[in-house]
This record gives structure tokens, C-alpha cells and sequence, in this order.
């Protein structure tokens, strides 16, 4: 295989989490002089700079919230908003228990219904669910994000 040996150790250190210092490293291993094998060790232990955590997991997707969330904004595009505000709660509920308070889409969707509810002439209930929107946004985002422009303009 013709791999370049500087990329291979660059692969290799992000993969276990070393951090090696910048200098030339030679990596040929063994030099036959007179019929003697001279080894030339590759690393030192003062090479080594830092070591750091390779931290691996598996995201989490909420299939079924997000099924629930594609049906709602479905039935509210066909006129049938109660659906659509059950089948929206639904999802509320199914990506808080998958992701907790704070997740960007909980606050998409807390958004879709305080739209919704402000059109379906509940306007108290429309306030707390952008109330909620915006407080999400806020916490998930920063209050620097552009993003939360939007969020405060509804």
C-alpha cells in the first residue's frame, strides 16, 4: 500500500487521543552497519505532548416523534388543525423523553404550536408555547445566535 507514514501516525494519534510534538520523525527502524543491527527507537517518551479523551457515542434520533411531527404539519397543511395540534403535542412529548428540555427541534416544534394555537384563536396558550420556544432556543443557541431573532420577532 503506498501510504504516507506521517499520515498514517496523524490517523492513528486522533484515533487514541496522543498528541505528539512537531519534529521530523524518522521511521525507518533498523540500519545494518558492519554486520550489526543498530535499532533507532521512532518515539521518545518526551515526543509525547498531551493525551486526550476520544469520546464516542451514538446519537440519538426519535424516529416516532419526528413520524408524528411530519403527520401534523401534514394534517395542519390539509385544514384538519386538531389533528395536526394532538400529533404536534405528541412530538413535544416523544423528543423530550428522547432528548430532554433542551433540544432544537422541541423548540421547532413548540413554535409550530403556538402558531397553530394562535390560529386556532387561543392566544394565551400561543404565548406559552413561544414563551417556551424562545426560552429553548435561548438555552440551546446563545442569546447571541442570529437564529433567535426570529424567535423573538413571533
Amino acid at each position: 500500500y503506498n501510504l504516507s507514514r506521517i499520515t498514517l501516525l496523524r490517523e492513528f494519534c486522533l484515533a487514541v487521543g496522543i498528541q505528539l510534538g512537531l519534529r521530523d520523525y524518522v521511521f525507518e527502524s533498523a540500519h545494518r552497519s558492519s554486520g550489526s543491527t543498530n535499532v533507532r527507537q521512532s518515539f521518545y517518551d518526551e515526543d509525547i505532548m498531551n493525551l486526550f479523551p476520544v469520546i464516542k457515542y451514538v446519537s440519538h434520533h426519535a424516529s416516532d416523534a419526528y413520524q408524528h411531527f411530519s403527520r401534523g404539519q401534514a394534517e395542519i397543511a390539509q385544514g384538519n388543525l386538531s389533528e395536526g395540534y394532538e400529533l404536534l403535542s405528541e412530538a413535544v412529548s416523544l423528543l423530550t423523553h428522547v432528548y430532554g428540555p433542551l433540544h432544537p427541534d422541541i423548540a421547532a416544534c413548540n413554535r409550530l404550536l403556538a402558531r397553530l394555537t394562535y390560529l386556532m384563536s387561543d392566544h394565551q396558550t400561543a404565548l406559552v408555547y413561544q414563551h417556551r420556544a424562545t426560552l429553548i432556543a435561548e438555552r440551546v443557541h446563545g442569546v447571541d445566535d442570529a437564529a433567535l431573532i426570529g424567535e423573538y420577532s413571533h
